[in-house]
């Protein structure tokens, strides 16, 4: 539902520019959430709500740091936890990054319809490199999104390991953002 009222948003925003108009109205999502018996507490949207480069910013600049301490006060509980939740976390981060960057949100999980006007010409700014980049991740962090058996169980990445693809992304991100199509 979210995804539709999203994209009504949008197009009002879109004919609001054409009529150089203020919008007629502005989306501000909270998310709604339990915690034990009490259910409607609202919070600011989570990392897998956010825009892909804040998304980014956020690991590297905040979670990564806070990972790094609980190595350094030996919480191994703590980080193990915590460690999941991030690859979990970023695992769907790049599977925005295909949705919101790769494809320019011409496709969008949950979205009845496919939306190129003004949209398509960006994905000729694709590369192979691109998509071997994007695959990788998706590879790698496959495991820590979907089950795994428990014969091969999902092992978590070295801090320095994690810390690197998410410089990475964000880096991927900034720079195809700006990329020309070709």
């Amino acid at each position: 539902m979210l995804t539709l009222i999203e994209t009504a948003v949008v197009r009002l925003e879109q004919q609001a520019k054409l009529e150089q108009a203020p919008p007629p109205v502005t989306l501000n999502v909270k998310a709604l959430r339990c915690l034990g018996n009490t259910v409607g507490i609202t919070h600011q949207l989570n990392m897998r709500e956010a825009k892909p480069q804040k998304a980014a910013n956020k690991l590297r600049d905040e979670t990564i740091p806070q990972l790094r301490k609980l190595i350094e006060q030996n919480d191994i509980d703590s980080y193990d936890e915590r460690a999941k939740s991030v690859c979990s976390d970023f695992r769907i981060l790049v599977e925005r990054c295909v949705e919101k960057i790769l494809f320019n949100d011409v496709l969008q999980r949950f979205r009845r319809s496919v939306e190129t006007k003004g949209k398509i010409g960006a994905l000729a700014k694709i590369t192979a490199g691109d998509c071997t980049f994007i695959d990788d991740l998706m590879t790698r962090y496959s495991a820590f999104e979907h089950s795994q058996p428990d014969e091969l169980p999902a092992v978590l990445p070295n801090i320095d390991d994690l810390q690197a693809d998410v410089e990475e992304l964000a880096t991927w991100i900034s720079n195809f953002e700006k990329r020309a199509a070709v």
